[in-house]
């Protein structure tokens, strides 16, 4: 009597894991499948109380650097970069995966109507399992070395992309910050410019009804008075804008805008000592931009190589053990393995042509990385001139505040005497408040033009302390010290 061999146990098993799998899958989710409309309800929920815990943050006044340590922790922008960088450590990780064996586990079911016979004699039982176990291993193959060397190299230039990404944020939330402060400023002189323009028409509209002065110069000052409350309304809604602006870029709501208060420290910068050559060669040396590129080349010559190698064969080497429940099998587990190569012989010019594709694009990327050399040699030129230029209209605009303040001090006591009446004190007050609001804008011009000169000269550094939740959560794998070049 022959005895019936069991089920495999490893291949029962193998198909309880994809039933009870498919079922997790397919039963316990499937009420939400398609329903975008729960999902936007849910998502509305849960995003707008996270808003809210982090609009805490406004309770209170901010100065420029809090506002840089908040952006750099918080911003969308940066997060999303994150998970690029993130995405990119994960492709190398899939590339090392072909350096390693494959294994496979495999088994079927068959059952035939009849039992299969040869001369009367029965060649395999009615019904029988199958089972193997598989594994494949590359022996040679040139181009798995190729593409993870470029793998790596995107990791490098993702972990670039995010610092570049960062001090992209930085410049931003600068130039924000300081357009919410101009608007701030500029309304305050504009409060002052309502009353002067209003005390002023008071006084000609009592004159024009003791007919001392015409309608037309009545209406002129009515007009000038208006035309101020306009300007205030203006300022007003533009603040509201730049500040929901400068929300945004903190990765808070711009809904919240009317909380945020911003408080000026005037501590001075140093403004680069080097000529113009030195700060070129200096960017050449430091832009993250140009690091990238030179990525971007040493990719597209691996990119020439795998296109030469593959024209070669590939060798690999595989073993694999089986097992079945056929009774009539002489053995129920067997093993076997060999060494396999693959070479094509003829496939429609494909290779050569993919040969001569990848030399053009090795070509295009050395263009493009001389490009971006001469573009950043007129960024630096160009944020050297802004700065200059924003030096000198600073220092004149600081000789008109200073001349508009003796003036208004003079008017102010000579009105005060009785000599000069009280609109023209008015008058050289708003003059004042003018001069100052040029001035002050003029030295927040002088302050992103800095700014804007170390982006172009690579030499701006984000705060090392400060990331996003998604970099805590995976810090980056790359040195970003070996990755920039160093100064000499």
């Amino acid at each position: 009597m022959v005895t019936q061999r069991r089920p495999f146990s490893l291949f029962s098993l193998f198909l309880s894991a994809c039933a009870g799998g498919a079922l997790l899958l397919f039963g316990g989710s499937c009420a939400s499948f398609g329903d975008a409309t729960e999902a936007r309800r849910g998502h509305i929920s849960a995003y707008g109380e996270s808003l809210q815990a982090r609009s805490a943050w406004l309770s209170a006044p901010r100065s420029l650097e809090e506002c840089l340590s908040f952006a750099l922790e918080n911003n969308y922008s940066l997060r999303l970069s994150a998970l690029q960088r993130r995405l990119s450590e994960l492709d190398v990780d899939a590339s090392l995966a072909n350096f390693l064996p494959v294994v496979s586990l495999g088994g079927n079911w068959t059952g035939w109507r009849h039992q299969q016979t040869m001369g009367g004699s029965p060649v395999s039982d009615k019904e029988y399992f199958n089972g193997d176990l598989g594994v494949q291993m590359p022996l040679v193959a040139p181009a798995t070395w190729l593409l993870y060397a470029n793998r790596r190299l995107s990791r490098q230039a993702g972990a670039l992309t995010e610092h570049l990404a960062r001090q992209g944020i930085l410049a931003q939330v600068t130039s924000l910050y300081y357009q919410a402060l101009l608007c701030q400023l500029r309304i305050t002189a504009l409060e002052s410019q309502v009353a002067s323009t209003r005390s002023q028409f008071q006084r000609i509209d009592g004159m024009y009804e003791e007919g001392q002065v015409l309608g037309w110069e009545r209406t002129n000052a009515e007009t000038q008075w208006r035309s101020r409350e306009i300007a205030l309304e203006q300022a007003r809604r533009e603040l509201s804008l730049v500040r929901g602006r400068l929300l945004q870029a903190l990765g808070l709501s711009p809904a919240d805008e009317a909380k945020l208060q911003l408080v000026y420290s005037q501590d001075p910068r140093q403004e680069p000592q080097e000529g113009v050559e030195e700060m070129v060669l200096r960017a050449l040396t430091l832009r993250p931009e140009l690091s990238q590129m030179d990525r971007q080349v040493v990719e597209s010559e691996n990119q020439v190589r795998m296109a030469l190698v593959d024209f070669l064969p590939t060798v690999g080497g595989f073993l694999n053990g089986t097992w079945t429940s056929d009774d009539i099998a002489d053995r129920a587990t067997n093993l076997y393995g060999g060494i396999s190569a693959a070479m094509d012989l003829f496939r429609g010019f494909s290779k050569v042509t993919g040969y001569r594709s990848a030399k053009l694009a090795r070509q295009a990327a050395a263009l493009q990385r001389e490009e971006k050399f001469l573009a950043v040699i007129l960024e630096v030129m160009s944020a050297d001139r802004d700065l200059k230029d924003a030096a000198s209209q600073r220092r004149l605009a600081e000789l008109a505040y200073r001349a508009s303040q003796a003036k208004y001090e003079e008017y102010r006591q000579r009105c005060e005497e009785g000599v000069e009446p009280v609109y023209r004190m008015l008058d050289a007050r708003a003059e004042m408040d003018d001069a100052y609001l040029q001035f002050l804008q003029t030295s927040f011009v002088k302050d992103v033009a800095l700014t804007n000169l170390e982006v172009a000269m690579g030499t701006l550094k984000p705060d090392e302390q400060r990331w996003t939740p998604e970099d805590q959560e995976a810090p980056m794998k790359e040195n970003l010290d070996e990755l920039l070049p160093k100064e000499e």
